[in-house]
């Protein structure tokens, strides 16, 4: 506590020498400041060159502030950038919906061919019933040839397969 005291005293006799050292160390601070100041702008603008090239523009002002050609070039890239993936995302679940459709179309397609099956199935087996002495009539082709997923025989055709 001495010390400061005797410090204290020592700069009071001096005010010239007190008002020096603080200027000179308000004029240090400020020159800290402006160079930290200068490096984050050095770096802003190094960055805004980067950001610029990268665009395919020009940071330099060709007439105006420079910034203003590149921020356009930006915001165009940006806007066909959302323009894009927006027009990619409707085209994606259009192709989805498309392909959920044809996925429900295949499934009654499969279980109406299912169906058709089993009562070709039905009817063969039937048909293989109403068999008498190994003798076999149109109903029992028409039978096999359902069972075998082709056309019933119109009816020009019946006298092909008659009776025996």
């Amino acid at each position: 506590m001495a010390m400061l005291h005797s410090l204290f005293r020592l700069l009071t006799g001096k005010r010239d020498y007190l008002t020096l050292l603080i200027v000179a160390g308000t004029a240090a601070g400020l020159y800290a400041a402006f160079a930290k100041v200068r490096a984050e702008r050095d770096d802003l603008k190094a960055m805004a060159e980067r950001i610029c090239a990268s665009a395919g523009a020009s940071f330099e002002a060709d007439q105006g502030d420079p910034g203003v050609a590149c921020a356009r070039t930006v915001r165009e890239l940006a806007a066909f950038r959302r323009d894009t993936q927006a027009a990619t995302a409707e085209r994606l679940i259009a192709a989805m919906q498309a392909r959920e459709h044809k996925q429900a179309a295949d499934a009654r397609r499969r279980a109406a061919a299912h169906e058709a099956a089993r009562a070709a199935t039905a009817t063969m087996n039937t048909a293989e019933e109403q068999i008498h002495d190994d003798e076999v009539t149109g109903s029992w082709f028409a039978a096999l040839n359902a069972l075998a997923g082709l056309r019933a025989p119109s009816a020009g055709d019946s006298a092909c397969c008659g009776s025996h």
